[in-house]
């Protein structure tokens, strides 16, 4: 009987660590607390990113770290860290990820600086899946052979039963990436709500518009950035669209059931020339949590 109590018990266990084995994150505190602890623990670490500053370069100059940046992006801080910058010279090296002992990843839509960590908006998430895990090393496997851009081996994969449940992890540039991206939108029933940066892509105007004459509804929460320059964001029709000064994050969630998130702006340098990465999560409670935070900031 005891026996039969402790394995319901331990049963009950596995089950709670299988559900709850991975984690979102918002920038700020908790997210540096978490990251700075997370490396310090680590034997090793691969790290890419547009940009780094000295947020956490203390931490990865006390572990074996390996690191690709963007040329103009680059390191701006005083840690002496060797730093591998990208060969895309027609585009930028704009991916956001780091591999703790090739065995979890936290990837998101910030970089590892202040701005990208604490300040701006910003969404990660954190799993120790290996199929998860596996698939950004395929893509750091590119960077360390010296293939950027349009060189390198594109990724397209459709990852079932993982502790996010079923993943599509797609890199740019590539033709699958923007397509992949475009078909769940316009898969949308109910709702479409957008974290977006930077937007000038015309696919993604003709695409949101069209959703929305549709009866969908289709809200935007922009930077401010979209005021600044010539983006197209002004002018979209039955649209909502609110800004904030500090949005970062480059995310998009529909009907409450599936979220894309990563380093992809709505733009056609994301198309067509930047190394980019996007997860396609359909995962019900990581899209409630993104939605709750969306609708929050969307009223402030």
């Amino acid at each position: 009987m005891i026996k039969s109590k402790l394995f319901i018990i331990l049963f009950i266990l596995i089950f709670v660590i299988n559900i709850f084995s991975y984690e979102i994150f918002f920038s700020g505190e908790e997210l540096l607390k978490f990251l700075k602890d997370k490396i310090l623990q680590s034997q090793s670490l691969r790290l890419v990113s547009f940009s780094l500053d000295d947020t956490i370069s203390n931490e990865l100059a006390k572990v074996n770290s390996e690191i690709f940046l963007e040329y103009e992006g680059g390191y701006s801080g005083n840690s002496n860290l060797s730093i591998n910058y990208d060969k895309n010279i027609d585009g930028y090296l704009h991916e956001k990820f780091i591999l703790f002992d090739d065995e979890s990843v936290l990837f998101g839509t910030g970089n590892f600086t202040e701005s990208g960590l604490l300040t701006d908006f910003n969404v990660f998430i954190y799993t120790e899946d290996q199929k998860i895990v596996d698939i950004f090393l395929q893509e750091v496997s590119n960077f360390k052979k010296g293939k950027f851009g349009k060189n390198k081996n594109p990724i397209y994969v459709v990852l079932k039963n993982t502790d996010l449940n079923h993943v599509k992890i797609v890199t740019g540039p590539s033709n699958q990436i923007t397509s992949s991206i475009l078909r769940e939108v316009k898969k949308a029933k109910k709702s479409i709500k957008v974290f977006s940066y930077s937007f000038t892509d015309p696919y993604f105007v003709e695409v949101l518009e069209r959703m929305s004459s549709k009866g969908i509804s289709v809200e935007i929460l922009s930077d401010d950035w979209n005021k600044l320059y010539d983006s197209p964001i002004k002018f979209l029709t039955g649209i909502d669209v609110k800004y904030n000064d500090n949005i970062h994050a480059k995310t998009i969630i529909i009907d409450d059931e599936i979220v894309i998130l990563g380093s992809y702006n709505l733009t056609y340098r994301a198309r067509e020339k930047n190394d980019e990465i996007i997860t396609i999560i359909n995962n019900e409670s990581v899209a409630n949590i993104l939605r709750q935070k969306f609708d929050l900031l969307y009223v402030e």
